[in-house]
């Protein structure tokens, strides 16, 4: 007895209705899980590449600088190159000419490869081959940036720009061209920084060339122990952290200015953000607690308003008997409309069994109309829901949200639109499925287009009756057709916005259904929508349930589909009805 009472339970609904609830809503919460993590890593992702980015914006003039004088040098070593030793005066004359042209920088000569200072602008000739400047670039074979305290020439702090000059020819070394700019400007300079960043230029050893907390505190660089050389440091910048004195953590951006002998280096505040939080790592545990809830919300919903009253119409069920009917009456408690009307046409049944049993035409007529009652009550119903999320649209925070409802609002009206013609055409076994058409595509015309948005619409219907079991997949079609026709509807470039539908028979006795929409610029007025496919999923499903073929066609200016599918059997007084109606 025990094995079965659990075999029971085992096949009755509400088990079932757990098992197929969790398997429905667990592909939901695995895919907003991964959905949750990959948006986390990206997240963390994008961090770290803000932060490079706005340490290569901090840093983007003294690289212009760099350049430029790195060009300079070239230019001005060329010339230099190009005069005979003995011509030192004319050379001595470029340099000086050179800096009056451009202030900003407090020296400029030309030193041959044994290290004396062939030419310069103070017109001076001097050994620099013992200096320490010399024998770093005398060593380099490209260009090369130092600092200097105090300038061997100028005698005040700078930052030297050494470029090797060599002979056309045979590519010898001819010695370097050494320009100066004053440690004042590239202070300066750095200083345009963003607030909670110091920036600081080194060497490829780490020896700090410039820096925004100027020359004579560059301890928080020398800290950190950033030496380029033993680093890997790409195109587009490093990202690191280093622990502060009070066993913090703060981000330091590396960017490369002249790859192998010039860096930037940007330590920013402790506690800016490098990537994903605790908080947003947890995150991700969020969407299994939402599914679980969302299940059993599910189920106590379904169970409140559901299952609990079809219990109780199937206990009135089994104990209706022709002997003692009234034992069969079902009386619900607040159920709701739809099941209250299963519960109604279940009452009215009994009264027509009772009332016609002797005679069964009287039933069979009793049937056709409880039958349009359904149909009447599952429109009332439709229409009810649609009410419901009429209102939900209207207090919907989100336009997405706002999208989604009114996407599931069309079709719940066109479900409504097709009970409302089962109920009220005089054949049951055929409906006009153009007047459905009309009204389904007229209606969404006129609530889903501002009278603003200037779109032009068309609608050509052609009489077509259809048994119900196509009527259905045609409505629904054409629901979903112009819903996408609504959502991506464009100004052309040669003539207003515009959306068509048609629906008639083609001279082979096939019907065919038309839905165009032009494509182009953004209609003004029209709420921007992303696709998710689900549209054009269903329209295949409903072409398959047709038993037809949908063609799409698109172009730069327009989309076209087209569905033609094959009437099932018709009747031979169809036009005598189509022309009574």
């Amino acid at each position: 007895m025990t094995t079965g009472v659990g075999m029971r339970w085992l096949g009755s609904l509400r088990t079932r209705l757990i098992a197929m609830l969790s398997v429905a809503l667990l592909p939901l919460g695995l895919v907003a899980v991964y959905q949750t993590a990959t948006i986390v890593r990206d997240a963390g992702t994008l961090t770290a590449r803000d932060i490079l980015s706005r340490t290569e914006a901090a840093t983007a003039t003294q690289y212009r600088v760099l350049l430029r004088a790195f060009g300079a040098a070239g230019a001005l070593g060329a010339a230099a190159a190009a005069l005979d030793d003995a011509d030192n005066a004319a050379c001595d004359a470029i340099m000086d000419r050179f800096l009056q042209l451009n202030p900003e920088y407090v020296f400029a000569g030309f030193v041959d490869r044994d290290g004396r200072l062939r030419c310069s602008d103070v017109g001076q000739d001097v050994d620099l081959s013992q200096s320490d400047v010399w024998r770093r670039f005398s060593t380099a074979t490209t260009e090369a940036v130092a600092v200097s305290r105090s300038g061997a020439v100028s005698g005040q702090p700078v930052l030297i720009v050494s470029v090797p000059i060599r002979d056309a020819a045979s590519g010898a070394l001819l010695g370097r061209q050494n320009l100066s700019l004053p440690q004042s400007l590239s202070a300066l300079l750095l200083s345009e920084r963003i607030e909670a960043l110091d920036l600081a230029l080194i060497d490829a050893s780490g020896a700090v060339l410039a820096a925004s907390t100027g020359l004579e505190d560059t301890s928080r660089f020398d800290r950190i122990g950033i030496v380029p050389a033993d680093l890997s440091v790409p195109a587009d910048g490093l990202l690191t952290t280093r622990e502060t004195v009070a066993n913090g953590t703060q981000p330091v951006a590396i960017m490369s200015l002249v790859p192998g002998q010039v860096y930037a280096v940007g330590i920013w505040a402790e506690g800016t953000q490098t990537g994903a939080s605790a908080w947003d790592i947890s995150a991700t545990a969020f969407p299994i607690l939402m599914w679980l809830a969302s299940m059993a919300v599910a189920y106590l919903t379904i169970d409140r308003l559901v299952l609990r009253h079809l219990t109780a119409l199937r206990r009135r069920m089994a104990d209706f008997s022709f002997n003692d009917p009234g034992r069969g009456v079902a009386r619900l408690d607040h159920a709701p409309d739809e099941i209250e009307a299963i519960a109604q046409s279940h009452n009215d049944m009994i009264t027509g069994i009772l009332s016609d049993r002797e005679n069964l035409r009287d039933t069979v007529r009793e049937k056709e109309l409880l039958l349009k009652e359904v149909h009447h009550r599952v429109k009332n119903n439709l229409q009810l829901i649609s009410s419901i999320l009429n209102m939900n649209i209207r207090t919907a925070k989100g336009q997405d949200a706002k999208d989604t409802l009114k996407r599931v609002q069309d079709r719940v009206l066109s479900l409504a639109t097709i009970h409302k013609a089962l109920y009220a055409d005089t054949r049951v076994d055929q409906v006009r499925a153009d007047r459905i058409v009309a009204e389904i595509v007229g209606s969404m015309f006129s609530m889903g287009l501002p009278t603003t948005s200037k779109v032009r619409t068309s609608l050509e219907v052609a009489p077509v009756r259809l048994d119900p079991d196509q009527a259905v997949p045609l409505c629904l079609l054409a629901t979903e057709a112009v819903t996408n026709a609504l959502k991506y509807v464009g100004k052309p470039p040669d003539g207003p916005p515009a959306i068509s539908a048609s629906l008639g028979e083609t001279p082979d006795g096939s019907c065919e259904l038309t839905i165009s929409n032009t494509r182009g610029a953004p209609v003004p007025d029209l709420h921007p929508s992303t696709g998710s496919g689900l549209g054009s999923r269903l329209i295949l499903a409903f072409g398959s349930q047709l038993g037809g073929k949908v063609d799409v066609t698109e172009t730069d200016t327009e989309y076209r589909l087209v569905a033609r599918f094959v009437k099932l059997g018709s009747s031979p007084d169809e036009g005598e009805a189509d022309a009574a109606a």
